[in-house]
């Protein structure tokens, strides 16, 4: 698949990750919760939110309260062992299981305590940060 923002979508409902993951695979076969697997692909990510950020409807993403500010989307990946802090994997589908090879962490993250899922801040850079996987916020697919 290309690593082009053609392929990504960002939703703007604000849902869990279980949510989200199943809301991305209902717009069709083969479109999954993004998985930002190396650098090209965060470039992409990255570029595709900025342009999306400035449209006055992607407030919906922003979280009020968040220290760093901006807007916030997530990703697919998830702990692979809620036990053990930081063993992250991308799980864009419920069968789908890849490897974090890459990583874009926040300074200070995973901080862990019960925070599973990863989300991409705006505010932070478009970093990564972990998340309690039942805060609801927006969300990228790809397609």
């Amino acid at each position: 698949m290309p690593e082009s923002h053609q392929c990504l979508k960002l939703d703007l409902r604000r849902l869990s990750w279980n949510n989200a993951r199943e809301a991305c695979r209902r717009l069709g076969p083969g479109v999954k919760m993004v998985a930002i697997t190396n650098i090209a692909k965060q470039r992409a990510v990255t570029r595709y939110l900025q342009n999306e950020f400035i449209k006055p409807q992607s407030s919906a993403c922003h979280v009020s309260g968040w220290p760093q500010g901006g807007r916030i989307v997530w990703t697919s990946g998830q702990t692979k062992d809620p036990s053990r802090c930081g063993n992250y994997v991308w799980k864009p589908t419920p069968r789908a299981e890849i490897g974090l090879t890459y990583t874009n962490w926040n300074p200070g993250q995973p901080s862990c305590g019960g925070e599973h899922c990863l989300q991409v801040v705006s505010g932070m850079e478009y970093r990564w940060n972990d998340c309690t996987c039942t805060v609801e916020t927006c969300f990228v697919c790809e397609i």
